[in-house]
């Protein structure tokens, strides 16, 4: 044991000295004081638990507590005083990153089955943001944007886009459209795209007036959209309130 030091004018420090070695005497047990006090020597018990995390690092504390007979709280205390994780490693299967296919972290960010039909995982939120929202080059410009992946999807499914091209701005879109067809073109198009439209409406609304059937079996009948057919009774019954208005 250490000799007891000699302070000027106070009587020889007598008795057990703290664990720590500074040579001030160990004093009684309080709660909240924890550098001068001598450590009680591990127990069995506390030597089962050691003994087990550093075995059976899977194992919670329940498991561990179940085998030494003591309580998760008590192995949770028993670690935190010896330095030792108290949570169990991950069992769980380690996915890898459907980016960088890095290995994912035990409660990775997870992509649930949506419009693409597929479920992915990832790593970290950039990983996830390059997943759902890949760079595209623009078609006209060539400038690396962000697109939606269920955007991209649709383009490639859906039979009424006509071009799966993608540009990043309204402006780029329209230098090709004016270099493809051009203002004349364009004019064409809607044209015929409006007299189309005004033939079926006639033939609807003739229909109509001839069997005075109703929005449903004039859909069921001619092989149109129900609100479609709404639409164009509507706008033949306002063109003969004016005629009539005119007329009168």
């Amino acid at each position: 044991m250490a000799a007891s030091p000699v302070i000027a004018g106070a009587a020889p420090i007598t008795g057990s000295l703290c664990a720590c070695g500074c040579g001030l005497p160990a004093r009684p047990r309080r709660r909240y004081v924890r550098g001068h006090q001598p450590r009680r020597p591990r127990g069995p018990a506390s030597l089962a638990v050691v003994s087990l995390r550093q075995s059976r690092p899977c194992d919670t504390l329940a498991e561990i507590g179940s085998r030494v007979g003591l309580t998760k709280e008590r192995v949770r205390q028993i670690l935190a005083r010896e330095g030792l994780p108290t949570r169990a490693y991950s069992t769980r299967v380690m996915f890898a990153c459907s980016i960088c296919g890095l290995p994912c972290p035990p409660r990775p960010l997870v992509s649930y089955p949506s419009a693409t039909g597929d479920r992915a995982v990832f790593c970290s939120p950039e990983c996830k943001r390059d997943y759902h929202r890949p760079q595209v080059a623009c078609e006209m410009c060539g400038k690396l944007f962000r697109r939606h992946k269920s955007l991209l999807v649709r383009k490639s499914k859906d039979p009424r886009y006509t071009t799966r091209a993608n540009y990043c701005s309204r402006r780029c879109f329209g230098h090709v459209i004016g270099a493809l067809y051009g203002v004349r073109g364009l004019a064409k198009a809607h044209i015929a795209q409006t007299e189309r439209a005004e033939a079926r409406r006639l033939m609807v609304w003739q229909r109509h007036l001839e069997t005075g059937w109703g929005c449903r079996r004039l859909g069921m009948d001619m092989g149109i959209n129900e609100t479609t057919v709404s639409g164009y009774l509507w706008q033949m019954r306002k063109r003969t309130r004016q005629e009539g208005d005119v007329i009168s």
